[in-house]
């Protein structure tokens, strides 16, 4: 079971980004959420999530293994 640690919360569960899907929730520091619209492999690397949070939507590009905290 993976953990990543967020400022402000502590100690929570991850997994790597690649292993999202859309309609999943991912939390970020100070208790932030946002939820997976869609995920696309960029590159054997690197992966393009859209997300959604507070009405806005983001595109973000993180490597295949970053943790990610699972909301």
């Amino acid at each position: 079971n993976m953990k990543t640690h967020l400022q402000g919360i502590g100690t929570v569960n991850a997994k790597p980004a690649k292993d999202f899907a859309p309609g999943e929730m991912m939390a970020w520091n100070g208790g932030d959420t946002s939820t997976v619209v869609a995920i696309r492999q960029v590159s054997a690397c690197f992966v393009e999530i859209t997300e959604r949070s507070n009405g806005k939507t983001f595109v973000r590009k993180f490597k295949n293994d970053r943790l990610i905290a699972i909301a």
